[in-house]
């Protein structure tokens, strides 16, 4: 019963430590995932944050406009004029983009600008070198108030223009750009304005610069907050993609792997089969063959009388060469024949080795060979 009781204790331990295993794991797959998913969000915010950057720059830009001019008029009255930078730090005008340019002018409901009448306003921009770039010149005029219409609005304003809550002026708006492209490079950075009417008289005008958005650009500036769910959801969409794609291939490059080592094995495995089969499949050289093939270089390196020659046998211990005495008569050879035929000595006896290691396989007695340089004894 104890050790029924010790080993139930084992088991549930053993369980127990499996569980936490297992729960472990699963709570670091579940913490990865869920900051892979918060990284791939803070990364498509942030890819999305620069796109807005590049591509939606600064719609409306506001920039006053002082005019000067010769009040002596000597010796003639000279033009309002105002010479300013169109860059804060930064351009104002972003590359590659429309842009309509208005001036605004506040002017006094007075005779002297009745007088006036159709004034000409000129604005010429340049590069960052004085480089003349595009020009344009629009007419303007106070609006027409009859008389009648002009005391009818007087009187009603009275009170009001009695407390300077209100004041006796139009504001007129020229439009010089409709559609003006700033080009790549260093663009437009400076400004010059002309009044052409030396009489007119202005109480403060003010420089409109409007961005006119299109296509991509204008769905992200007039709805910020759809623009902004899809494109980042888009973006976050490409990147799990993307990650999905890379992940599948290097499990498809493992898989291969592990194939080919698995291969490689079998091969391993099998390549005792294969060669005792190969073995078996190739026909028996008979030993006469042999012996013919071991002699074929001797006939040309050895040049001896034919009662003169040596035995080559095979015993129990292997191959054996009997030395015969030679004759006096025999000449001498260059050392140049003689490792000739040192050369052939040797793959003679490999080959008889190998021929005398068949023949004890297949059961012959001791067998004994003449080799000479023109023919060759029977062998028996």
């Amino acid at each position: 019963f104890r050790s029924l009781k010790m080993g139930l204790f084992a088991m549930l331990i053993r369980f127990y430590g499996a569980i936490v295993e297992a729960t472990k794991e699963v709570f670091i797959r579940i913490l990865m995932g869920v900051l892979i998913f918060l990284g791939y969000v803070l990364l498509s915010l942030f890819i999305y944050a620069i796109m807005r950057r590049i591509l939606v720059p600064q719609k409306l830009h506001v920039k006053p406009v002082h005019f000067y001019f010769d009040p002596e008029c000597n010796p003639k009255c000279s033009f309002p004029r105002s010479d300013f930078a169109l860059y804060g730090g930064n351009k104002l005008l972003s590359s590659g983009h429309y842009y309509t340019i208005a001036l605004d002018l506040e002017l006094p409901e007075n005779q002297v600008n009745e007088d006036v009448g159709v004034f000409m306003v000129n604005l010429t921009l340049y590069s960052t070198d004085h480089k003349y770039l595009d020009s344009s010149a629009r007419p303007a005029m106070l609006r027409y108030k009859s008389t009648i219409l002009h005391t009818a609005s007087t009187l009603f304003y009275l009170i009001p223009l009695l407390f300077d809550f209100t004041e006796e002026k139009q504001h007129v708006s020229v439009v010089l750009f409709e559609s003006y492209y700033e080009p790549y490079g260093d663009g437009t950075v400076l400004a010059s304005m002309f009044i052409l009417n030396p009489r007119i008289q202005l109480y403060s005008t003010i420089l409109t610069i409007d961005a006119n958005f299109s296509g991509f650009t204008y769905y992200l500036y007039q709805w910020p907050m759809a623009m902004t769910v899809i494109v980042v959801v888009s973006i976050f969409v490409t990147l799990c993609t993307f990650t999905m794609i890379m992940w599948l291939r290097d499990v498809h490059r493992d898989y291969d792997m592990r194939r080919r080592q698995v291969q490689r094995r079998q091969q391993v495995a099998q390549a005792p089969a294969v060669v005792a089969a190969q073995a078996q499949a190739q026909p028996q050289v008979r030993p006469r063959a042999v012996l013919a093939q071991a002699q074929a270089p001797i006939v040309t390196g050895i040049h001896q009388p034919p009662e003169d020659h040596d035995r080559v046998g095979c015993s129990s211990t292997g191959a054996h060469v009997e030395d015969v005495p030679e004759s006096s008569s025999q000449s001498t050879t260059p050392t140049e024949t003689e490792s000739h035929m040192s050369a052939d000595f040797n793959q003679v006896m490999e080959s008889l080795q190998t021929l005398c290691s068949e023949l004890e396989t297949s059961g012959s007695g001791d067998v004994r060979v003449a080799t000479d340089g023109v023919r060759q004894r029977p062998l028996h």
